[in-house]
């Protein structure tokens, strides 16, 4: 064939003749990778690479995929000691300015670590900061774990030191501060350096670093690390030989590195409560006009019961009467706000959800708000609060379908909603066993509530209903 090659003798073999085994010697550029264990998978084996994958005058690099995980993690892991660089530079001027003799107490943390003869008890400070700033950075770093790296060569335990490693970067700002400290120690403070202590800090820094690694065994792990990153505070060999002993036992034990989980099928639906957050979105200040107008009303039945001297019949009933009007009131206002602001959308008929569902959404908002003044009026008198927990699913799912049934009319919700809800105010104000019957219409204002919302036509016109005064194109202004 014109423009193709001809292959040498010997190479038009089959692919697995084509593999020259380990124990050829005739110069071919086969290589053999170290044993390692992908991600994702429990057994380790060694491949052998044809000689096309490696270019041609280079040997290939086992090392390389190592290299290239460690440089990802401790790049992004600058990144994160920038920012904590930035806050810890901030909160030291915080701490200059605000604490009295800071600089005596920066002076005892820093000697407690490096100098000799001292307490040890400030350097915990520095422990307990590392693991808290480590744990911070392992949030974000977490974050490329189920990316392309998952596709490098590289060992379960490559992956974890290197994930600890990166984890140490973001506490530069502690290790910045000591190294510091070590200068200062014998040339200002003119104490003599503590080689057990230093030793045992990097040593901590490295099991703080540790201790927010997400690995497998984690509840195994954690508390060794918690260990190395805390013991070497008393400042002896032996707490430094027990933080170095603590570290390789929790590399043995930790086991692979976890990504992070995807979310769940359920969790990755649409929001249980968007509906509501948009409501009281749409709201705005007015979410805060049932509890100003319960406070409001309950306000004056209860300076109407002091200042008259009322009996506890009669003062149950003017606190009755004060809350089931600002259930009505409060109805009023929320339902033309959200008429106005977000009336009955055609979109979320295109969710996931029941005509129910909606109307329930609706009702939560209505209920939610009156919360306030419930509480306020359970505290006058328990009985009412109990008569107004069962009127308030009737109103406000008696509110939710009046914004339903408001498409043509010219009083909007409020016309709707005050003829359904004032034969419920007056009755239970005046006998509030009338309230058990309320919360058995519960159920029927749901279902009325639920057909007007299936009945509700998404591409009707709605007209705009205006003063023609001021309108150049009305025949009545001409």
């Amino acid at each position: 064939m014109p423009g193709r090659r001809r292959r040498p003798n010997g190479q038009g073999r089959s692919d697995s003749a084509a593999l020259p085994s380990s124990n050829e010697t005739d110069g071919s550029a086969t290589c053999t990778f170290p044993r390692i264990v992908f991600l994702g998978s429990g057994t380790a084996s060694p491949t052998t690479l044809p000689s096309a994958v490696v270019p041609p005058g280079r040997q290939f690099d086992g090392n390389r995929p190592v290299r290239a995980l460690v440089r990802f993690y401790v790049r992004g892991a600058a990144r994160i000691a920038q920012r904590n660089a930035l806050v810890t530079f901030a909160l030291t001027i915080l701490a200059f300015l605000l604490v009295p003799d800071a600089p005596r107490i920066a002076r005892q943390i820093v000697v407690a670590v490096t100098a000799s003869d001292v307490p040890r008890g400030p350097a915990l400070a520095l422990a307990v900061l590392a693991i808290a700033a480590a744990d911070g950075a392992a949030k974000t770093l977490r974050i490329g774990l189920g990316g392309w790296l998952a596709s490098l060569p590289y060992s379960v335990a490559a992956l974890r030191r290197a994930f600890a490693l990166a984890l140490v970067v973001p506490l530069a700002p502690i290790l910045a501060y000591v190294a510091i400290g070590a200068v200062l120690t014998p040339t200002r403070y003119e104490l003599s350096l503590h080689p057990p202590t230093l030793l045992g800090f990097l040593l901590g820094m490295l099991g703080a670093a540790a201790s927010a690694v997400p690995t497998r065994r984690r509840v195994l792990g954690r508390p060794l690390v918690w260990v190395a990153a805390l013991v070497w505070v008393q400042g002896t060999w032996w707490a430094t030989l027990g933080s170095a002993v603590a570290l390789v036992v929790w590399d043995r034990i930790a086991g692979p590195v976890v990504p992070k989980k995807r979310p769940s099928e359920r969790s990755s639906s649409i929001d249980r409560w968007i509906l509501p957050r948009l409501s009281l979105r749409a709201l705005g200040p007015y979410v805060f006009y049932p509890a100003l107008i319960g406070g409001l009303l309950l306000g004056a039945a209860w300076l109407y019961r002091v200042n008259n001297g009322l009996a506890r019949p009669d003062a149950a009933l003017a606190t009755r009467l004060a809350l089931l009007s600002a259930f009505l009131l409060g109805n009023l206002v929320t339902a033309e706000r959200l008429l106005e602001r977000r009336r009955p959308w055609p979109w979320a008929r295109s969710l996931p959800m029941s005509s129910r569902r909606r109307v329930l959404d609706d009702a939560t908002v209505f209920g939610v708000l009156h919360l306030p003044a419930l509480a306020l009026a359970t505290s006058f008198d328990p009985f009412v609060g109990l008569v107004g927990l069962a009127v308030l699913p009737t109103t406000s799912l008696l509110s939710a379908g009046a914004i339903r049934r408001a498409r043509g009319r010219l009083t909007g919700a409020s016309g709707v909603l005050f003829w359904s809800l004032v034969p419920f105010v007056a009755l239970c104000s005046v006998s509030p066993w009338t309230a058990a019957l309320a919360l058995l219409f519960t159920p029927l204002a749901l279902s009325l509530a639920a057909r007007a919302e299936r009945r509700w036509i998404a591409t009707a016109w709605d007209p705009l209903h205006h003063d023609a005064a001021g309108d150049s194109l009305s025949e009545v202004y001409r």
